[in-house]
């Protein structure tokens, strides 16, 4: 959603402006956060008990509270989530009820996005002023991380999400030397193989009925349709992609690579 032109005074203490729609749920507001205004998106009255219920979305999941000269953008989300913050300069990208912390964003026209399964908010949020460094810096958290994701296999009892299961598409694109190998001819197994078998060591689950209800929540939780014949798990894989650093997923393929491979022996 492109950010709507406003025409905001340039001082600190002036209103910051925010446009909100649900996608696929024809809900849609506006709100104008004075210094020292709360907002909150589960508690709007357009976001229904239903649509709180149904979806899993917490009364806190999305909190803005504006003070002079910024906006912090805080989630009480308790995790399957996504929540992205971006400007032309910048973007920070967290895992929801995973110690996400809370964002500081100053001067400036953002974009914001909240993504669960079953719900897509997508915001634009007009910060007013005049600070230079913080035009210059856009989002910044107190770790100055792009992404909060870390790397631990799911515990014994745990419920692995969809967002376990696209870091596996992840490293497994950006790793090719992860796929593991049939037994029997030696040749790399496919796509759906490889991670059907990476859920199976990580996740604890190697159903690919399993799998593909995660891919719908992923394609859910980012408003996402696909074309005729396009790949579900490539255009996923993309997208996805920043929430996954590098260097994380380092980690990941070298706590992974001894486990599957020895799928293999």
């Amino acid at each position: 959603m492109s950010i709507r032109q406003q025409s905001v005074s340039n001082a600190a203490d002036s209103p910051a402006v925010l446009d909100w729609v649900v996608t696929r749920h024809n809900l849609r507001g506006q709100a104008t956060l004075e210094v020292g205004d709360i907002w909150l998106f589960g508690r709007h009255p357009l976001c229904t008990v239903s649509l709180r219920s149904e979806r899993q979305l917490s009364s806190r999941a999305l909190i803005l509270k504006r003070t002079e000269g910024v906006v912090r953008v805080i989630s009480g989300q308790r995790g399957l989530g996504i929540l992205t913050i971006e400007n032309e300069r910048r973007s920070a990208v967290h895992s929801l009820g995973r110690n996400a912390p809370t964002l500081q964003i100053g001067p400036g026209e953002y974009s914001i996005k909240l993504g669960i399964p079953g719900v897509l908010l997508t915001a634009s949020l007009v910060v007013p002023g005049n600070d230079p460094v913080m035009q210059r810096t856009g989002p910044r958290s107190a770790r100055d991380s792009t992404s909060t994701w870390t790397v631990s296999a799911v515990a014994a009892g745990s419920e692995p999400t969809w967002i376990d299961v696209m870091a596996l598409t992840n490293a497994f694109w950006r790793f090719p030397e992860l796929t593991p190998r049939d037994r029997r001819t030696g040749k790399v197994v496919n796509r759906t193989e490889a991670l059907r078998r990476g859920c199976a060591v990580w996740c604890g689950r190697s159903s690919l009925a399993w799998i593909n209800a995660r891919l719908r929540e992923a394609a859910d939780a980012a408003g996402m349709a696909f074309a005729p014949g396009e790949s579900r798990v490539d255009a996923l894989t993309r997208h996805y992609a920043r929430h996954f650093p590098v260097e994380k997923l380092t980690r990941l393929r070298d706590q992974l690579m001894p486990l599957i491979h020895e799928l293999e022996e």
